[in-house]
């Protein structure tokens, strides 16, 4: 029986963790986001901590270096993020073989893109509902909500594009291009609950016969 799987690109303060969260219970799979860095962390000899900080953070470390990225580099040849980078790639692989399962970032449309059976999703919503949305979740002013929704769509955006050569959000790359503000978090999970069970439906000799999308390069 073949895994279906269900990545989920997000602007943030879009809902995309909360969504998954909810689809998890709904289609009775597992959903992977942060726990992609612990896993990345059992994987290889490096700090948790130290992953987390370049989680989906593209930084030059020619701009940015401590000392511990600089051994990193000298022993590995590459910077900390590279190494996370390829360390989740592998593992949401390795996931995909293992179990039907839902993907929240890490580029996972992007490492995924050759691979039936796989639903991707980008979420997004206007910019003033993702700032009520991040000030709600982290207790902060609207300005300091502002400021952090504005930083972390940049890092992802960066970070994305960096890794595939791609547009972040860009609809060529993705199945469902989702504004989540117009049914709500609950109503965009049932939404993607209903697209998923269909996905599963297509018959594996149908499925196989399906085009890859060739996505445009930025």
């Amino acid at each position: 029986m073949h895994h279906t799987i269900l990545t989920i690109g997000r602007e943030y303060g879009s809902g995309g963790r909360k969504v998954a969260q909810i689809l998890s219970g709904l289609l009775d799979i597992p959903y992977y986001d942060k726990e992609l860095i612990e896993k990345a962390a059992k994987n290889s000899t490096l700090d948790p901590k130290d992953l987390e900080c370049v989680d989906e953070h593209p930084v030059s470390p020619f701009l940015y270096m401590d000392a511990k990225e600089a051994a990193h580099i000298a022993r590995y040849g590459q910077t900390i993020g590279d190494t996370l980078y390829q360390l989740q790639s592998r593992i949401i692989r390795q996931m995909a073989e293992k179990e039907s399962c839902i993907i929240v970032g890490r580029c996972g449309n992007y490492v995924l893109r050759n691979r039936p059976y796989c639903l991707h999703v980008f979420l997004y919503a206007p910019l003033p509902v993702r700032i009520q949305c991040v000030m709600e979740r982290s207790k902060i002013s609207e300005d300091e909500a502002r400021i952090l929704v504005r930083k972390t769509d940049r890092m992802r955006r960066s970070y994305y594009n960096y890794y595939t050569d791609l547009r972040w959000g860009g609809r060529d790359q993705f199945d469902l291009l989702m504004d989540s503000s117009i049914l709500g978090i609950e109503g965009t999970a049932e939404m993607l609950k209903t697209a998923y069970q269909q996905l599963v439906k297509i018959p594996e000799s149908e499925m196989m016969n399906r085009p890859f999308k060739e996505p445009f390069r930025k």
